[in-house]
């Protein structure tokens, strides 16, 4: 699934660990590293999406990465609420956090099932994916 949206958003795809074994051009580095960053032309890069699963490195590479392209598009991922303000501060135009969606997901799938609620025979075998 994340293959063609890569693709479709025609962007270049640095430091992604799994851009390689998606067909992508991928670098191996360290995102939170200036000469990384730099090697890869953050510089030019029209947006840039920092997911690692440390918030204090998310922010750090939102901070490096506005520092040197002031006009990019900045995505970055929040592991704590905490973080949201911290990533936006260091320069994040959107933040997202896979918990708050998740647990959101997870409310409004129990809220239509007890709407749909009627006596129940067995366990359910109803699964949502992820939109």
């Amino acid at each position: 699934m994340l293959k063609p949206l890569l693709q479709e958003a025609a962007m270049i795809f640095a430091l992604l660990p799994a851009a390689e074994e998606l067909g992508l051009l991928g670098v191996e580095g360290d995102p939170t590293k200036d000469e990384d960053l730099l090697s890869v032309h953050v510089g030019e890069a029209h947006c840039l999406v920092a997911a690692t699963g440390s918030d204090t490195d998310n922010v750090y590479i939102a901070l490096t990465a506005r520092g040197l392209n002031p006009n990019m598009r900045i995505v970055a991922r929040a592991s704590r609420a905490e973080a949201e303000d911290e990533l936006q501060r260091a320069g994040a135009d959107m933040v997202i956090s896979p918990h708050a969606i998740g647990g959101r997901h997870m409310a409004q799938s129990a809220i239509e099932l007890m709407a749909d609620a009627g006596p129940k025979e067995g366990p359910s075998q109803r699964r949502v994916s992820p939109p």
